[in-house]
């Protein structure tokens, strides 16, 4: 687990462990549904299932003008993030207020809205800096990337997940409190490599909310810096 790269079978460990330590935490702290206030999940089934002709957004940036120089190809977003108040609900108790567990959800977001058969050969995380990632307790982008990769690998055995080599190397401001030519340049620098080059890969990066996609479009530049042939963003919601 220390080198970020995860084969399927020790995730299997970690889940089994995960389950026993879920039950627990069920019975000592329970959750509702933050829609219809049912108790034992966050989302629960009918909810859930409330969302099944949810259409989620797809951008080209290829196929787009652009103003400043875009490294990343493609968006896929599973939520309009000013349409859904439920979803905007969930990812604020998951980004936050730090619930971890709201993971699952999304999850069974990803089984309803998406296609597996894509081949990419990495999947990777935005990483957190880790000044911030002590503040936090965990990367949300990387539960993501976590949940993400245990479904894409039923479909592509070989789909790599790294959460180690792309590194958040300088803090910065939290983007939140910045308008869109500042958080561009706000994240100027600070992301780097560690890996060997990615000559001919396909990447899938990994977050939470594209807003301006500072963030995601500077991870994208360093990793097409090293060779990566296309580099795709997945999000939960676009605002």
């Amino acid at each position: 687990m220390a080198n970020g790269w995860y084969p399927i079978t020790k995730r299997n460990s970690f889940m089994e462990k995960g389950g026993v330590i879920k039950i627990v935490k069920d019975i000592l702290f329970p959750i509702f549904c933050v829609d219809c206030g049912v108790e034992g999940s966050f989302c629960c089934d009918d909810c859930l299932a409330n969302f099944k002709q949810n259409k989620i957004i797809k951008i080209d940036f290829r196929l787009k003008k652009q103003v400043r120089a875009v490294y990343l190809d493609n968006l896929t977003a599973l939520f309009d993030y000013k349409k859904n108040l439920y979803i905007q609900k969930l990812i604020h108790l998951f980004k936050y207020e730090y619930c971890e567990e709201v993971g699952d959800i999304w999850q069974n977001f990803y089984k309803m809205f998406l296609d597996f058969n894509t081949h990419y050969d990495f999947i990777i995380p935005v990483p957190l800096h880790q000044r911030r990632l002590k503040e936090r307790g965990f990367n949300q982008s990387e539960v993501l990337a976590n949940k993400l990769y245990e479904e894409f690998y039923i479909y592509n055995s070989k789909v790599i997940l790294n959460t180690r080599d792309l590194k958040r190397i300088r803090y910065t401001t939290q983007q939140i409190h910045l308008g869109g030519e500042k958080r561009a340049e706000n994240l100027q620098n600070a992301f780097a490599w560690s890996g060997g080059d990615l000559i001919g890969k396909k990447i899938l990066l990994v977050d939470d909310v594209y807003t301006t996609g500072a963030t995601l479009n500077e991870s994208a530049k360093v990793l097409k810096n090293v060779g990566a042939c296309q580099v795709d963003c997945l999000v939960l919601a676009k605002d």
